[in-house]
């Protein structure tokens, strides 16, 4: 439905709104996994068309689910100054779903948006009767999916929405609400609520003035650029350009099924094989005429040219391994065009299961995976700032620096850190990388935390090699405790120095008492 028109009367203003893409639809019953004017075909048996609906592996649905697996799972970390606070707020928002749905569903239909809402508003109305937002009580916040065929871009500015519609229907009303700039450059979120069959007379539009520069909603969509529509601002579907494959797949599986239904026995009849009605004239068949296991022959047919008996039955050799490659290449040419790579998914057993391989840092499906991770990161990033400034603004719910986000994306699916983490674990041991130095890269320390770590672990490493070097000198006598001190300990006071070399030499020997209780093996 086209809320263009109604759009327009709320904002009353024109306003140059993008067409949506006609292939929304088209990608929407693929993602259900049931087009019917493919999916809906017939056979003939001979004597008439039998109508059957052709099996569908879902591919599509199948796609969009591994992406948002891969893309907005349990790992991905929002970073925030408050995050206990940021994480139980993520909970009753019930982010995570959502955000995951939100891809696979923006993936599937070329777009979805995530939209952050403050319920618990007093409207009241204006001396020209428009209702506006007047006090806020016991106000919560909320976060609702609207997928593409429910939401209407306004204005592209730089290949980015930055006014959108959203509408919710049920079978009582609709629900338009608007998110349009202000002159000063602000959110204001406009709402007009239509009831249905006159059950109800049609509300004033009302308007929120929210105060933020940010948007309050998000687009979620894959990182493809259209090629369908052109000159169209409008992102596409991940599998836009796979409509075709989708298409061979389910054919070929539908085949698959039926070499198993059909592939055994086929039997052959003459329409001889009938008794007729005396009064009707009419041929009644001693079968089932919509048994596809059957084929009528003509009167007067043979097969292959040769007289037969009324009834034949044909076996033949299944198949099954031809079917099985068959789909097995285009599932291999549907995860090359939708970014996964070749060979991302299997045809084993009947069904399709996905690569358990790690994915390789060179691979198609990580570089991908990268580059939507582009576009969610600036999404992510806009929706964060934009709910800890409703929960400031509106709610009792503080965050301090709400400006400050980082999303940290899973990335340990990658093979190649995996192998290179072991890779460095070996030249650590062979001496080739320092401990300090694994523990920088790896685990993300700065010096002095490593340091402290390897040090609550290990001992001072450096230390203990400059005791081990000096020590033996001091052994040998080449060296004097008050030389032996000044190189182990260069940081102590000169006074320090000095007595700690009385200590040794009253000991006669290195002891860890003497060397302030240390052990530089770290053990109790």
């Amino acid at each position: 439905m086209d809320y263009t028109n109604a759009i327009n009367l709320i904002l009353k203003e024109k306003k140059i709104i993008a067409s949506p893409s006609s292939y929304i639809s088209v990608w929407a019953n693929w993602y259900k996994g049931k087009v019917p004017s493919f999916h809906r075909y017939y056979v003939y048996n001979g004597q008439k068309k039998i109508y059957r609906t052709r099996l569908s592996m879902k591919m599509a649905k199948q796609v969009c689910e591994d992406w948002a697996s891969l893309l907005m799972n349990e790992k991905v970390k929002i970073v925030v100054a408050d995050q206990e606070k940021m994480d139980d707020l993520l909970i009753d928002l019930d982010f995570w779903n959502k955000s995951n749905e939100a891809v696979e569903k923006g993936f599937a239909l070329s777009m979805c948006a995530l939209v952050v809402n403050v319920n618990g508003l007093e409207i009241v109305e204006d001396e020209n009767g428009q209702g506006f937002i007047k006090s806020i009580q016991n106000a919560h916040l909320e976060l609702t999916t609207h997928t593409a065929n429910h939401l209407v871009p306004i204005t592209w500015e730089n290949g980015r929405c930055v006014e959108c519609g959203f509408v919710t229907e049920d079978t009582e009303k609709t629900v338009i609400v608007i998110h349009a700039l202000a002159e000063d450059g602000t959110y204001d979120i406009y709402k007009q609520v239509e009831y249905k069959n006159g059950s109800k007379e049609k509300e004033k539009p009302t308007v929120f003035h929210t105060g933020s520069k940010n948007p309050w909603f998000v687009l979620i969509y894959p990182r493809i650029t259209n090629n369908l529509e052109i000159d169209s601002p409008l992102p596409i579907s991940i599998f836009g350009n796979a409509v075709d494959t989708l298409k061979a797949i389910d054919v070929k599986y539908d085949s698959y099924n039926v070499e198993f239904l059909q592939g055994k026995k086929r039997t052959y009849v003459s329409s001889k094989l009938g008794e007729v009605d005396k009064e009707t004239g009419e041929v009644k068949n001693s079968f089932d005429p919509d048994d596809t296991v059957i084929y009528q022959l003509p009167v007067g047919t043979s097969i292959n040219g040769e007289d037969k008996p009324l009834i034949v039955n044909v076996t033949d050799n299944l198949r099954a391994a031809e079917h099985s490659q068959a789909i097995q290449d285009e599932l291999n040419f549907l995860s090359k065009q939708v970014g996964l790579g070749v060979d991302y998914y299997r045809f084993e057993k009947g069904r399709v299961m996905t690569a358990t391989q790690v994915i390789s840092e060179k691979s198609d499906t990580f570089r991908n995976m990268k580059k939507h991770e582009g576009i969610l990161e600036k999404a992510m990033i806009t929706l964060m700032k934009s709910i800890m400034y409703a929960s400031n603004t509106f709610t009792d719910i503080k965050f301090a620096e709400p400006d400050a986000v980082e999303i940290q994306f899973d990335d340990s699916i990658i093979e190649d850190k995996t192998t290179e983490k072991e890779n460095d674990r070996k030249d650590v041991e062979s001496g080739v990388m320092s401990k300090l130095e694994f523990r920088k890269k790896w685990y993300g320390e700065d010096e002095d935390t490593a340091n402290e770590a390897l040090k609550k672990a290990f001992g001072d490493t450096d230390l203990a090699s400059r005791i081990a070097t000096f020590g033996n000198a001091l052994t040998q006598g080449q060296i004097t405790y008050e030389e032996f001190v000044k190189q182990v300990y260069p940081d102590l006071s000169e006074a320090e120095q000095k007595a700690m070399a009385e200590e040794l030499k009253e000991q006669g020997s290195i002891t860890a008492d003497a060397l302030g209780g240390y052990n530089p093996l770290g053990n109790e």
